[in-house]
């Protein structure tokens, strides 16, 4: 990250243009040193992550390109891989800093992550995730909250079971990321869907079955009281939470909501300002039109008397990262 971060102020300061030559200047080497980095570890990093010669490009557009002249518009643009191309020069052009931003994104680190290693990887961020939706639920002012419940030998629960006032969350977090194929038509994401969010919702009815069912492994949570699902996905998918697809994918046969990671934390936020229980209870909600996560969130901040709630984990992020906030809440670009 500390290298990417390099090649994107060198692209954005330069027009696009990445020269190799710049990493033996004299005057580059106070911020390679404060980046903890070398000339070395940022063309590891360039070659590996953002850059191709022209002649890999071409044969990457020609090789991906859709049969069909009418869906050509929608083919994969190679720049959104490796954003800078060789020149004849020994340069690198970046023809959009756009790209060489997008590089750096969550979307695009999961990508880079498979890139080196699917299996490890996979596993790895999905633990991460998981651990970190655990942060945020800490947030939460609640009666009782259970870690990846083993309820038989080798066989484990949904990944959390939330009690709080009023309500109990079953929640199970899925890290993985829609598949290419599933973005390029409507059953291909359906299908998609029903392999990784439809687990997560299955998960979710076995898990609160068994509380239903008093099993001993949930002894402590009260079968009686209301128990509803949260599915936390690593990307957004606004429309799971409509009639229409949620007619195509897995019922768990408990009121279920589909949430992002920012989607939580937000949601987290608002409940960390008060009244927890009764925000989960109404994000959880099925009317006929479905679930307005956004419209729910912002009617329990106003009923707080809030503005915007602020998450504390993500406030101590950005403090670690660029120093005191209340300096940016009072700005007029806060």
């Amino acid at each position: 990250m500390r290298a990417s971060f390099f090649i994107l102020v060198s692209a954005w300061k330069n027009a696009g243009w990445f020269n190799p030559g710049w990493l033996t200047q004299p005057n580059l080497r106070p911020a390679l040193e404060a980046l903890k980095l070398t000339g070395d570890d940022v063309m590891s990093v360039f070659r590996r992550v953002f850059a191709a010669d022209f002649a890999e490009v071409k044969r990457r557009i020609l090789a991906e390109r859709n049969t069909d002249p009418l869906l050509q518009r929608y083919d994969v643009n190679p720049l959104m891989e490796t954003p800078f191309v060789k020149m004849p020069d020994g340069r690198y052009l970046a023809p959009s800093t756009h790209f060489v931003a997008q590089r750096l994104s969550p979307a695009s680190l999961y990508y880079v992550g498979l890139s080196l290693g699917a299996q490890e990887f996979s596993s790895d961020l999905g633990k991460v995730t998981e651990a970190y939706v655990g942060e945020q639920l800490d947030l939460l002012d609640t009666g009782l909250v259970l870690h990846d419940v083993e309820y038989a030998k080798g066989q484990r629960a949904a990944d959390y079971v939330v009690v709080l006032p009023g309500v109990t969350l079953v929640i199970e977090v899925k890290s993985a990321r829609v598949a290419r194929l599933g973005r390029l038509d409507q059953q291909g994401y359906l299908d998609d869907l029903n392999r990784d969010v439809g687990k997560a919702l299955g998960q979710i009815a076995r898990t609160g079955a068994m509380i239903r069912q008093r099993h001993p492994a949930f002894a402590q949570v009260d079968p009686s009281q209301e128990i509803r699902g949260v599915v936390v996905t690593a990307e957004p998918h606004y429309m799971l939470n409509s009639p229409y697809y949620r007619d195509q994918i897995t019922d768990p046969g408990f009121s279920t909501v589909i949430l992002s990671l920012s989607e939580l934390e937000h949601a987290v936020a608002a409940a960390h300002a008060g009244r927890a229980g009764e925000l989960f209870t109404t994000l959880t909600g099925w009317g006929a039109e479905g679930i307005d996560t956004a419209g729910v969130i912002r009617a329990h901040e106003e009923a707080l008397g809030l503005e915007v709630a602020r998450n504390p984990i993500l406030d101590a992020a950005y403090e670690r990262a660029w120093g005191d906030i209340d300096v940016y809440r009072t700005s007029e670009t806060a």
